[in-house]
């Protein structure tokens, strides 16, 4: 009978105990919520961050077919449209963060002119939006010397029979 008694008491306290925490704890859990969302949260909010930065960066090269540049208080974005070795038009987003250089130095976008070779480094986002990472202006000498290489070879025989009628007066010279 005493072991009844004990748990019928037991029992009237656990359910008091259970009562009570069912009226406060819906206070508390909230907060208790709140402080452990946070905590799941941030482990979850690096691997978004870092998602991005996987994003394989693909690369481009081809002549600069237009450049917009943009107006933050019109709300446009600068844009560079490039013309792949293909023959097609490539547009790309050009932000803030992306980086264009001309021998080596760091210039802007608005010293990007039509016609001129470029190479791109870009990624593409979610919604298939392509966005410039990195512009290098290919140097015009570069152009230039690719294009010279296979003049000077033919040139050279045309200059060993000028070489050789130069020898002919000197024989009248004998006299």
């Amino acid at each position: 009978m005493k072991a009844l008694v004990i748990m019928t008491v037991l029992l009237a306290f656990a359910c008091s105990y259970c009562l009570a925490g069912e009226t406060a704890a819906p206070a508390a859990k909230p907060a208790a919520k709140a402080e452990a969302k946070p905590a799941a949260a941030k482990p979850e909010a690096k691997p978004a961050t870092k998602a991005p930065v996987k994003a394989a960066a693909k690369k481009l090269a081809g002549k600069v077919d237009s450049v917009t540049i943009g107006d933050p208080a019109k709300g446009t974005s600068s844009e560079i449209v490039v013309i792949n070795n293909k023959g097609e038009k490539v547009g790309l987003l050009v932000k803030p963060t992306t980086t264009i250089y001309e021998a080596k130095k760091s210039i802007t976008l608005d010293k990007v002119a039509k016609d001129q070779s470029v190479k791109v480094t870009y990624t593409e986002t979610k919604e298939g939006a392509k966005e410039a990472q990195k512009i290098t202006l290919v140097p015009v000498k570069a152009e230039k010397k690719e294009a010279a290489k296979p003049a000077p070879k033919p040139a050279k025989p045309a200059e060993k029979p000028a070489a050789k009628p130069e020898a002919k007066p000197e024989v009248p010279a004998k006299k």
